[in-house]
């Protein structure tokens, strides 16, 4: 019970010049609706079940005027590279090495207005920036809290879209996630 009372939004914040940086770097204008995104983790042993297909996420490239900003860490440039040949649509990248940088990551995501990932360390972030964060959860993680309805109790900022097990297909999720937004958003 003491944890609600005490969640807090925005408990870290990013670096403002490297924000500034970062926002150059991707010609950002504000007119975009930005967001960061993260599919895959890393986690040993349930990576598989916990990551998503680049290619099932493409109803977000459908809000308008949006800009997808790659949050991926690891090689994201195997999963990258194909999607964009495929489907003409483009993630785009910076300089920052969003697995040794989590400053850079941070200066990302102030830039963000939603961040979209799988449960993995960019959450953690995005929820400590309280940036409006949307979570594919494929095993309900204890942390998570799901008896607290959509929100994650540690997390004010994030909302959660668990699937019914870690084998299950993710349309479902995705397709309630991309509404929430436009919902939020008024998109």
């Amino acid at each position: 019970a003491d944890i609600e009372k005490y969640a807090q939004y925005k408990y870290i914040r990013h670096d403002t010049k490297r924000g500034e940086q970062v926002q150059q770097e991707l010609g950002l204008t504000g007119e975009e609706f930005v967001i960061g995104l993260s599919w895959a983790s890393t986690a040993p042993r349930i990576d598989k079940h916990k990551s998503v297909a680049l290619e099932e996420l493409i109803g977000l490239w459908d809000i308008p005027n949006v800009k997808i900003v790659n949050l991926q860490y690891g090689k994201p440039d195997h999963d990258i590279e194909p999607f964009e040949e495929k489907t003409g649509k483009q993630v785009w990248q910076t300089t920052v090495s969003n697995f040794f940088d989590l400053e850079g990551v941070a200066a990302i995501m102030s830039l963000c207005d939603a961040v979209v990932s799988v449960s993995n360390a960019n959450v953690h972030i995005a929820g400590a920036l309280g940036k409006p964060t949307y979570v594919l959860d494929a095993n309900k993680l204890w942390y998570w809290n799901h008896k607290n309805g959509r929100n994650s109790l540690f997390y004010p900022s994030v909302k959660l879209f668990p699937r019914e097990s870690m084998t299950a297909p993710w349309t479902n999720q995705i397709q309630e996630l991309i509404q929430e937004i436009r919902n939020d958003f008024k998109r």
